[in-house]
């Protein structure tokens, strides 16, 4: 083989490598990667953003305004609640589009997954019911009656208890799927609440919007274990990895407080533009996203350094921003060199490798024409 004929295949192996390296990228984001799913209540759709690039990729629309968000654990489907509707959207995410839907004959709230994604567990405040539906076949399986209008709700992913606030009375109760019964009832301050399980998913913690009350509940009894004063009242809550820190979206000031789970101590805060309607954690713990229903964005959180990174405009009145399961793992994060701007949230270099895609598709039919015809012109 000649010089030419190798610095010839070498640029086509070149050019193979680049394409390739970013096609890896968007199959990666294509399968529900570093992805976040935003209600937009006022325009009644859902905006995917692309953690890695900070940007809205696709809008989905809906027929009502969204409510809540719950992904099946291979992340293929999402399972959206809606505000005065009797249905559930589901989501394909392989095409980004409502594909079907769920109708209950009865106004729901939120739902959560549970069962491995074999149940999909709903608030139906117009009956004071808990509703378990089989996702697969779109059919109610049975209903718990919990009473007053339950409007938050949160489930084990055993399938084994769900928790459920109810906003008039103020009541959290803890219910048993299983053996489909009430096992408890907590007291609580009347208003909207947010319950969150922590990762180990020993405990549920119940936030309030209008009061500085965080209640910590047991998983299993449902017995509530302490109450605690974060300083606070809080539209949502999520979790750092390990558990260690709760991220606190204040429903009274522009910022995300951060406290002790254990304590309720506050550790620090992060200021925001607005004030924040949820809060979502990655795995990695790197990274924060925030709804901001005032702007009509999504703010990008370093939770490492504690500041804001990024707004990323949504449609209008986003108030829940959720992360899919599916996320790079902590291991597989990549160290991005100093020289570049590490924006991205799971896996900076994946934007990179997003933008080399045309670079690799010219580079290789450069090449590969360019081989073709030396080859032509040696047969000549």
């Amino acid at each position: 083989m000649t010089d030419s004929v190798r610095c010839l295949t070498a640029a086509l192996c070149l050019a193979l490598s680049v394409l390739l390296v970013g096609s890896v990228a968007h199959t990666a984001r294509a399968n529900g990667v570093g992805t976040l799913y935003v209600t937009n209540e006022d325009s009644r759709s859902v905006s995917v953003i692309d953690t890695n690039t900070n940007t809205v990729v696709e809008l989905v629309p809906v027929d009502f305004p969204p409510m809540s968000i719950a992904f099946s654990p291979d992340a293929h489907f999402v399972y959206v609640s809606h505000i005065n509707s009797n249905m559930i959207s589901i989501v394909d995410t392989s095409v980004e589009q409502v594909t079907a839907s769920i109708d209950l004959g009865s106004q729901l709230a939120e739902a959560a997954v549970a069962a491995g994604g074999a149940r999909l567990v709903v608030a139906d405040p117009q009956q004071g019911l808990v509703r378990v539906i089989d996702p697969s076949i779109r059919t109610q399986l049975f209903a718990v009656a919990v009473g007053g209008e339950p409007l938050t709700l949160a489930a084990s992913l055993d399938g084994d208890r769900a928790y459920v606030a109810d906003r008039t009375a103020g009541a959290v109760s803890s219910v048993d799927l299983k053996n489909r019964l009430v096992l408890r009832t907590v007291q609580a301050a009347r208003g909207r609440h947010d319950l969150s399980i922590n990762p180990t998913g020993t405990e549920v913690f119940v936030t309030s919007v209008d009061r500085d009350e965080l209640l910590v509940l047991d998983a299993v009894t449902g017995q509530l274990k302490r109450t605690l004063s974060p300083g606070a009242a809080s539209s949502a809550l999520a979790f750092s990895p390990l558990g260690d820190l709760a991220y606190m979206s204040r429903s009274d000031k522009n910022e995300i407080a951060i406290v002790d789970p254990t304590t309720g101590a506050s550790a620090a805060s992060i200021p925001l533009p607005s004030r924040p309607s949820s809060i979502a954690v990655n795995r990695v713990g790197n990274r924060g996203y925030a709804a901001l229903p005032d702007l009509d964005a999504v703010a990008v959180i370093d939770l490492g350094k504690r500041q804001l990174l990024a707004q990323v405009p949504v449609e209008k009145h986003p108030t829940r921003a959720v992360l899919s399961p599916l996320q790079a793992s902590p291991e597989a994060t990549m160290v991005v060199p100093s020289a570049l701007p590490n924006t991205g949230g799971e896996d900076s270099l994946s934007a990179l490798s997003l933008s080399l895609l045309p670079v690799g598709l010219l580079l290789l039919v450069s090449a590969a024409a360019a081989l073709v015809a030396r080859i032509a012109i040696r047969r000549s």
